[in-house]
């Protein structure tokens, strides 16, 4: 991604563009697999005090018309929400081995906004 900005007022997120400003589901679901539990907590609770604040401001901005700092913003809130379950459901792991290999599933539809 070559635009890692962020809207006015969030600009301290944007240490967590690099890694975690991820697009699709099938993106962040790798990304939430191949990381060890620790740094998905790490990213759970250092991001979890903002996720009010965002919530409120991305509720202000129309989906179709999204401005690429606003896409920023939504794409790293749902990348959260992608890493916070293990963290919630207190998994032993960031993944469940013996299922489906997520590699295989082939989505025809991009999520909104994405």
């Amino acid at each position: 991604m070559s635009d890692q900005t962020f809207p006015a007022g969030f600009e301290n997120l944007k240490k967590f563009a690099p890694d975690w400003v991820l697009q699709g589901p099938l993106e962040k679901q790798q990304k939430r697999s191949e990381r060890p539990l620790s740094v998905v907590k790490a990213f759970n609770d250092e991001l979890y005090p903002e996720m009010e604040r965002i919530i409120d401001y991305l509720k202000t901005v129309p989906m179709d018309g999204m401005s690429e700092a606003d896409k920023n913003l939504y794409r790293l809130a749902a990348t959260w929400m992608e890493m916070s379950h293990p963290v919630d459901l207190k998994w032993n792991d960031t993944d469940e081995r013996d299922v489906f290999p997520f590699e295989r599933i082939h989505l025809v539809e991009p999520s909104p906004s994405d």
